[in-house]
């Protein structure tokens, strides 16, 4: 029986290496951020060495400048949170964009923010990947305007969570956020089964939009990363995008 079984588990296994094959860069970031955070989650003194930390910086600890964007220390729901975002966001822009752009959004958006948070905010330490995986969900943004590309469901449901949720936790605090953020959920769900996919792709838009106004105008970090993501895969975007991505990366994108 299970002889009779190992053509379709290899069959199986080949057509999930050819799909992995489509994503080098978000597959490559993930296990990288998994490899410096995890340790991070049972070693404080790492997130000590890599977090960014403006004193540290402006005396030579030049690295601190690239490191905090690949280790979370701030608990496992930094952790699982940041992850989850890289692989469902940064695996829609992949698709769409190639993925030496990925990478440029994703760095650019990451360092600018920590450079810039670093000036308003000299005496902070802080880590994480959020300002990058902000500067995917830029990149989403401009992907869906103005003929609009059709982009997995599951990335836009947490482009708009991430977006909702941090902007309310920046002005409202924790509990705020919570509350607005498991509201959000639902209200994406029933949108888009009853409303369909241009109405869910304008109020994603339109979502995000304002939540990168109103982080930038507190200074926090992810509305820097949202801005560089928008203004970087403007600069970069392919010629020639269609629905079906660049002509560099003939991969299917659909909403389902």
């Amino acid at each position: 029986m299970s002889q009779s079984n190992a053509p379709a588990r290899q069959q199986r296994v080949k057509a999930i290496v050819r799909k992995l094959r489509h994503y080098p860069i978000t597959i490559s970031v993930t296990v990288i951020t998994l490899a410096v955070s995890i340790p991070a989650l049972m070693i404080p003194q790492w997130v000590r060495v890599l977090e960014q930390d403006p004193h540290a910086m402006l005396h030579g600890q030049w690295w601190r400048s690239v490191s905090p964007i690949f280790i979370q220390g701030s608990g496992l729901g930094q952790f699982f949170f940041n992850v989850l975002g890289i692989v469902l966001v940064g695996s829609a822009i992949e698709r769409h964009y190639g993925w030496w752009r990925w990478l440029v959004v994703y760095v650019a958006s990451g360092v600018t923010a920590i450079l810039l948070t670093s000036l308003w905010f000299p005496l902070q330490t802080d880590s994480g990947s959020s300002a990058a995986v902000a500067g995917l969900i830029g990149a989403l943004v401009v992907s869906m305007v103005p003929r609009g590309a059709v982009l997995s469901w599951p990335g836009m449901l947490y482009a708009v969570f991430f977006a909702v949720y941090l902007t309310v936790f920046a002005l409202g605090g924790p509990v705020v956020a919570a509350i607005v953020g498991t509201i959000v959920i639902p209200v994406f769900l029933i949108t888009r089964r009853r409303a369909g996919r241009h109405i869910l792709r304008a109020g994603t838009v339109t979502v995000i939009l304002l939540a990168t106004a109103a982080m930038l105008i507190v200074g926090d970090a992810h509305g820097v990363g949202l801005t560089v993501g928008i203004v970087v895969s403007l600069l970069l975007r392919p010629a020639h995008t269609t629905a079906k991505g660049p002509l560099d990366a003939q991969v299917p994108v659909e909403l389902k």
